[in-house]
């Protein structure tokens, strides 16, 4: 369940771990105004503000896929298109200061790891960005987004860093603005009672959750 306190995040840090890098300071602030919006649970919501998800202990990790991203020249393929690598998402992160097991978790929610993924509504490639949404982020071309794993998963993450400044540091609130539109979480004020938007975030946290607590023994992608 998206209000139950495995999901929520809260600032004593027992629910979901990584937070944004300000959300300690931020936990200190005076309360939010009756009209910030928050997801219906116990769970303080943060300053709408832009900031960023901590990853203590991954620095000298996400360097050196930093490294290996811009060195390798094999990459792995499906059908014949360049797919996400481990290395790629860790230094997509980096630059983007999101978790990689974030975008990990989300790119496994929104394709299943398909570079050709074309939804029903028109979403492309591995982070199924709808090409309007492309074009907002500087895309000229959003049919790239379904050859070049570099561009999606950046652009990706471009727009889960812009819905971040928008609803602050509350990880499932951004996730569903991600899969339903801000509009959307405005109007419910939280996470919207869309039964595919709640299994979304429910999938794209529990899968977070697993890959943080598996980090120890692997890669960001598992």
């Amino acid at each position: 369940m998206l209000g139950s306190p495995a999901l929520a995040a809260r600032c004593d840090g027992t629910a979901i771990g990584a937070r944004f890098s300000e959300a300690a300071r931020l936990c200190d602030a005076p309360a939010a105004s009756p009209d910030t919006i928050h997801v219906a649970s116990p769970a303080p919501v943060f300053a709408s503000e832009p900031v960023s998800v901590t990853m203590p202990g991954y620095r000298a990790r996400l360097a050196a896929a930093v490294r290996q991203v811009r060195q390798t020249e094999n990459r792995a393929a499906v059908n014949g298109r360049q797919v996400a690598t481990d290395a790629l998402i860790a230094a997509v992160g980096r630059r983007y200061r999101i978790d990689p097991h974030l975008l990990a978790s989300m790119m496994s929610a929104e394709s299943a790891g398909n570079p050709g993924a074309v939804s029903n509504k028109g979403a492309l490639g591995l982070m199924q960005v709808m090409p309007g949404t492309a074009r907002s982020l500087g895309v000229k071309n959003p049919s790239q987004l379904l050859t070049n794993p570099v561009l999606a998963v950046t652009t990706g993450a471009a727009y889960l860093k812009k819905l971040q400044a928008q609803f602050g540091n509350n990880v499932p609130l951004v996730v569903a603005a991600y899969n339903a539109g801000p509009g959307a979480v405005v109007r419910y004020r939280g996470v919207p009672r869309y039964r595919e938007t709640q299994g979304y975030v429910g999938r794209v946290m529990n899968g977070y959750l697993s890959r943080r607590s598996g980090a120890a023994g692997g890669g960001v992608g598992r």
